[in-house]
């Protein structure tokens, strides 16, 4: 059993002392014993003092001395140096992220360095490409960019909209949005500690909806466009956000009265004469962008705000858009009747929806 037990702690041993503690030195610069040229020197200086930062500088600082030692790059030892220099960007970087929303483009930087010196690691790469998608929309100058602005003071709705941006997004989007932006923005609440009401109170029924779905506010939603009678679902609110150059998106927020058992596909019609169109008759004036929720309706809970979203192109005149649930896969198309109405579709009231 002792012997046991002296072979158990001699491999923790070994184990401890193989791992690279980021916050040393990845090597002895000043004595180089291993005799690299003064540029690689200068380049393991550089990261270790902070005056060489940036994805761009180091990318660029390691061209110019690959460029010039090109049999680095099969050197076993040298390569153990870069692998310890990727712990220390992901250390760099794992550091800046709790410090606020404007230290995510930096620790972006730092988690693609990181990536660059250890491109085997997928816990790394996953973290690269997640950082990676707030880089790349804080360059293409969205919403986000607001935000990479030290001591930003963002007005709460401007905090959803940042929200929606990356929620209502595609996979990857989605995943930052609810791993990094939702603690970031939103954390500080919860049940016992809810939103004030003095900011719940002035938002708009778009923005409660939104809360809902995402479980931070609470207080039942009676309000609703119309409601789709077998099985009986309420359309509470919607919104169509412009996102630049004739794309929209479109937000939808439902509410199920009943047990929902099939798929719904959403029925978006836009109107491009800008009358309302005679629903009944799908005539030429009628655009079609159905979708299908990212959620399937069958996955609905009973008494939960459930939505659905989607992206679409819009270009030349707009007029009134109008709303209906099919079930999927049937021909022909066997809607969910709106209530009160000879059609199987909705039209949005023009005070939240019409765009221009």
């Amino acid at each position: 059993m002792k012997r046991l037990a002296l072979i158990l702690f001699l491999v923790i041993l070994a184990a401890g002392c193989g791992e690279y503690d980021p916050r040393k030195p990845v090597y002895n610069t000043t004595d180089n014993p291993d005799n690299y040229p003064p540029i690689a020197i200068n380049l393991l200086d550089g990261i270790e003092n902070g005056t060489l930062v940036g994805y761009d500088t180091i990318i660029l600082t390691f061209a110019d001395l690959y460029t010039e030692h090109g049999e680095l790059l099969d050197n076993n030892k040298w390569s153990e140096i870069v692998k310890r220099l990727g712990l220390k960007f992901k250390y760099y970087a794992d550091s800046l992220v709790p410090q606020g929303i404007d230290k995510f483009y930096p620790a972006a930087e730092w988690y693609a360095l990181a990536v660059f010196a250890r491109p085997d690691d997928e816990n790394l790469t996953r973290d690269g490409d997640l950082f990676g998608i707030w880089k790349k929309a804080v360059d293409d100058g969205t919403i986000a960019a607001n935000f990479n602005v030290p001591g930003y003071k963002a007005e709460f709705t401007e905090q959803l909209d940042l929200l929606r941006y990356f929620l209502f997004n595609d996979s990857l989007y989605s995943e930052f949005g609810r791993e990094h932006l939702m603690p970031t923005l939103l954390g500080q609440y919860s049940m016992e500690n809810p939103i004030e009401s003095s900011i719940t109170d002035k938002l708009s029924l778009p923005d409660k909806a939104f809360l809902t779905y995402l479980g931070y506010y609470d207080k039942p939603i009676e309000e609703k466009f119309i409601y789709y009678t077998e099985p009986e679902i309420n359309l509470v609110t919607g919104t169509i956000r412009p996102l630049g150059e004739d794309w929209f998106r479109i937000e939808l927020y439902f509410l199920p009265r009943d047990t929902v058992t099939v798929d719904y596909t959403i029925a978006l019609r836009g109107n491009i004469a800008g009358d309302v169109p005679n629903l009944g008759n799908q005539g030429r004036n009628i655009i079609p962008f159905d979708f299908a929720p990212e959620i399937p309706s069958s996955d609905w809970t009973f008494g939960k705000i459930a939505v659905a979203f989607h992206k679409f192109y819009y270009p030349g005149v707009k007029g009134r858009f109008s709303v209906g649930l099919y079930e999927k896969g049937t021909n022909p198309l066997k809607y969910n009747p709106v209530w009160k109405s000879n059609y199987n579709f909705y039209t949005l009231p023009d005070s939240v929806l019409k765009v221009y």
